[in-house]
This record gives structure tokens, sequence and C-alpha cells, in this order.
């Protein structure tokens, strides 16, 4: 079944009464083993140039990662235009 986004909004408690969805990065969780998968699909689908496309796994330092510092942070794309493709595992390890 299909809502309007004011219905959904409504549904999403999660949004804390907010009837915006704030911009933020996609986020594509996947086995470690599918993380080339899916940045080569990504990379078919967007124009080039148009987003940029990070990978979280078990090399990366989540700190830096997601800290001010990082990678994520220093794009030069709006947030909504930045897309993570994180691994199941290091996911799992974070939480």
């Amino acid at each position: 079944m299909w809502y309007s986004i004011d219905l959904a909004v409504v549904k999403c408690p999660y949004l804390d009464g907010n009837n915006k969805i704030t911009p933020n990065p996609y986020l594509v969780v996947c086995p470690g083993t599918l993380i080339t998968q899916w940045m080569s699909e990504l990379k078919t689908l967007f124009l080039p140039y148009s987003v940029d496309i990070f990978v979280y796994n078990s090399k990366v330092d989540g700190e830096v990662f997601w800290g001010l510092s990082g990678s994520l942070s220093s794009s030069v794309h709006k947030v909504h235009h930045r897309i993570v493709v994180a691994s199941q595992s290091v996911c799992l390890l974070s939480c």
C-alpha cells in the first residue's frame, strides 16, 4: 500500500513530530562480499560526479569516517547526494 508523504510522516514516530524529513546521506547495508557489486551498480545508475559514494567497512576507522574531518563530512556534495555502502558486519559491530 502506498501512502502520501504527509501520511507517511504521521505514521513514523521516529521523526519525533517533525513534518519534514531532514536531508541525510543514504546508507546501503549489505554483506561485505557484495560491496563491490553495490559500488558498480551505483556508479552505473548515477551520472558521473552527481553523488559521492563512500565505503564503510572493517578497514575504515569509524570515528574518523563519521567525524567532522572525515571523508563523509568533507564531501562537496549536498548531504542527500552522499551514499555510504556499509558492510553488514561493521554495522553490527558499531551498535
